[in-house]
């Protein structure tokens, strides 16, 4: 596995953890909603380079989409 997959990866499963520690809600309802989500897909496109961002700045672009309906971030 590539050093981008690994981190990929790693901001995945902190990403879902906070979903389910913040939102209160299941593990299943956390991936749904991640792997659902516009954020999920710009993550795994190494282009965007948003696999070298901090857990935290990664999880609010992700509470953004949700409050929002859509991934609000100008650098992508």
């Amino acid at each position: 596995m590539s050093k981008a997959k690994q981190l990929m990866e790693l901001a995945t499963q902190d990403i879902i953890a906070e979903l389910v520690y913040v939102k209160k809600i299941g593990i299943a309802d956390a991936m749904n909603i991640f792997y659902g989500s516009e954020f999920c897909q710009k993550l795994y496109d190494e282009s965007t380079g948003l696999y070298l961002e901090g857990t935290k700045y990664l999880y609010g672009l992700l509470e953004t989409e949700i409050e929002n309906g859509k991934l609000i971030q100008n650098e992508i």
